[in-house]
C-alpha cells in the first residue's frame, strides 16, 4: 500500500528546489504516487488523460461536484471545532485554451448530477447568489394567499465560472465586495442576508443549512489580482490546480471511461454523485491522529504562522474538507488515515500552485516598479536639462568642446574627418560634467552643432571639417 512517505518522498523539497525551471513545476503536479494510490484515483487520471486535459484540474472539479451534492447535514467532523460543512471551492489556473473548460466538462462525466434540485449558479452578485436557493412562496401569516415572501427552497449549490475575470469584473464593481462576503461565508455555510429589507424582498441563508461548491477557471492576469486581494479571504479557500497538460501526459490515449461508481449497502451500484445525494445528518470522523495534528496546526496559525503567512490561515479547514471528500470518493463515510495523508499531498500541490501565481504577481510588481522608476528618471533628466538650458543656455562642456574643435582645426590647417577631431577634442571630465546635468545626448553631436552654428566649424561632404571664418571669443 502507498503510504504518506512514499507519496511525499517523490515530491521535491520546496527548499531544495531552484526557482524556475523542470524540478519546480514537479513541484505543481500531484505525482504519480498519488494517482497509482487506487483505481478510483487511476480513473479519474485515465480519464483525463483520454480527455486530453489535467488530472489535477479533472480531480479538484471532481471534488468540487462531489462536495456539491452533499447535503448541509453531512459534515467533517475534526474531533475539536464543531462539524463542518463539506463544501469545495477550485481554482483550475491557465492561459486561454489551458483546458480549463475541458477539466469541468471530464468531472461532469465522471460525477454527474443526478436529478436532485440544486442551485446551479452563474457567478454574478452576491445577492444574486443567495436568491439563487430562494424561491417565492405563499406567506402562511397572509390569510388571503395573495402575499409572497422568499423563503429557502434548496440547501445546495454549485457555482461555475470557466473564466476568472468574472470575478475580477465583480471585485472592481459596487457589488464586488458583496460578492466576496457571500463566497467566504458560503465556504463555512455562515448565515448569510439583510434582515432590514422588506418582508417580500428580504433574502436569508441560516446558518448551517446551506452548502455551495464552486469551480472556478482562472487565467494568469485574474489570479494573480485574485491573490492580491488576500484580504478578502478568497484566495486562502481555494484549492489551486494548473488546467494546463503536465509532463506526465502519455502520448498514446488510453481509452474513456464511465462515472465513479459506489457500490451501496443493499450490493447494488450508484455513481457517486447519486449516492452522495442520498445521505443525510451524517458526522466523518478523521482518525484522532488526524485531530491532534489538526489541532497544533490551529494554535501554531493562531500564535505566528497567521501573520507571517495569511494565505494559509484555512489550512486545517482545507484539509478536513478534503480528506471527508475523499473518502465520499471511494464510497466511505469515515476518514480513513491514507485519505488524511493524501489531503496533505493535495495541500502541499495546491500551496505551490498558488506559490507560482504569486511569483507571476511578484514579478510584475517589479516590471512596474522599474518602469515607474525609468519614467521618473527620464523625466527628472529632462526637466534638470530644461532648467540648466532655460537659466544658463549652452552646457560649458559644450562650448569647451566647440572652441577646442575650432582650434584643433586652426592647428591642422586643412580638412579633418570629424571622428578625429571628436577624439581629439571631447575630454572624459566634460562628458561627465555633460552628463551630470541631465543631458541624454552625445557631448560631441551637441558641441559640433554648436560650433557650426557659431560659424566656428564648416562641415563638408564625406564627413570631413575644417576651420571657420569666425573664431570663438
Amino acid at each position: 500500500m502507498t503510504t504518506v512517505d512514499d507519496i511525499l518522498a517523490s515530491l521535491p523539497s520546496a527548499a531544495a528546489a531552484p526557482e524556475g525551471g523542470e524540478e519546480t513545476a514537479a513541484l505543481d503536479r500531484l505525482p504519480g504516487t498519488f494517482w497509482d494510490a487506487t483505481p478510483v484515483l487511476q480513473q479519474i487520471r485515465q480519464m483525463a488523460h483520454a480527455r486530453r486535459t489535467s488530472p489535477d484540474a479533472v480531480m479538484h472539479a471532481v471534488l468540487a461536484r462531489v462536495a456539491a451534492m452533499a447535503d448541509p447535514s453531512v459534515r467533517a467532523a475534526s474531533g475539536i471545532q464543531l462539524p463542518a460543512t463539506i463544501g469545495w471551492y477550485c481554482g483550475l489556473y491557465g492561459p486561454p485554451g489551458s483546458g480549463k473548460g475541458k477539466a469541468e466538462d471530464t468531472a461532469e462525466e465522471l460525477a454527474p448530477f443526478p436529478m436532485v434540485d440544486f442551485a446551479y449558479i452563474d457567478i454574478s452578485t452576491g445577492q444574486g447568489m443567495i436568491a439563487s436557493y430562494l424561491d417565492h412562496r405563499a406567506d402562511p401569516e397572509d390569510d388571503t394567499g395573495k402575499k409572497k415572501i422568499l423563503v429557502q427552497v434548496r440547501s445546495r449549490g454549485y457555482a461555475l465560472a470557466t473564466e476568472g475575470s468574472v470575478l475580477d469584473a465583480m471585485a472592481q464593481m459596487s457589488a464586488g465586495g458583496t460578492l466576496n462576503g457571500v463566497l467566504c461565508k458560503a465556504w463555512m455555510s455562515e448565515r448569510q442576508g439583510t434582515s432590514n429589507a422588506d418582508v417580500e424582498r428580504r433574502r436569508a441563508l441560516p446558518k448551517g443549512k446551506y452548502v455551495l461548491s464552486m469551480s472556478l477557471g482562472v487565467q494568469e492576469e485574474p489570479a494573480a489580482k485574485l491573490l492580491e486581494m488576500g484580504t478578502i479571504g478568497l484566495p486562502q479557500r481555494l484549492a489551486w490546480a494548473h488546467a494546463s497538460l503536465g509532463p506526465d501526459t502519455p502520448r498514446v490515449r488510453p481509452a474513456i471511461t464511465g462515472p465513479i461508481m459506489v457500490t451501496t449497502k443493499s450490493g447494488g451500484e450508484l455513481p457517486v454523485t447519486s449516492w452522495v445525494s442520498t445521505l443525510h445528518h451524517l458526522d466523518i470522523p478523521v482518525p484522532q491522529a488526524a485531530t491532534d495534528e489538526l489541532d497544533a496546526l490551529a494554535l501554531e496559525i493562531a500564535f505566528g504562522r497567521g501573520y507571517e503567512a495569511p494565505l494559509d490561515t484555512h489550512e486545517p479547514l482545507w484539509r478536513l474538507k478534503c480528506a471527508a471528500l475523499l473518502a465520499l470518493l471511494h464510497g466511505r463515510t469515515r476518514v480513513l488515515p491514507d485519505d488524511w495523508d493524501r489531503a496533505v499531498v493535495m495541500w502541499q500541490v495546491s500551496c505551490h500552485v498558488r506559490g507560482h501565481v504569486q511569483g507571476i504577481v511578484q514579478r510584475r510588481r517589479q516590471a512596474e516598479e522599474a518602469t515607474r522608476r525609468a519614467e521618473a528618471v527620464q523625466t527628472a533628466v529632462e526637466s534638470s536639462s530644461a532648467v540648466y538650458e532655460a537659466m544658463h543656455g549652452v552646457h560649458p562642456s559644450v562650448v569647451n568642446v566647440a572652441k577646442r574643435a575650432y582650434r584643433y582645426l586652426v592647428q591642422r590647417d586643412g580638412e579633418i574627418q570629424g571622428r578625429d577631431v571628436n577624439r581629439a577634442t571631447v575630454k572624459k571630465a566634460d562628458r561627465d560634467r555633460y552628463r551630470a546635468s541631465g543631458a541624454d545626448g552625445p557631448l560631441w553631436t551637441a558641441a559640433l552643432h554648436h560650433a557650426v552654428d557659431q560659424g566656428w566649424v564648416v562641415a563638408l561632404e564625406g564627413g570631413l571639417l575644417v576651420a571657420g571664418a569666425k573664431a570663438p571669443e
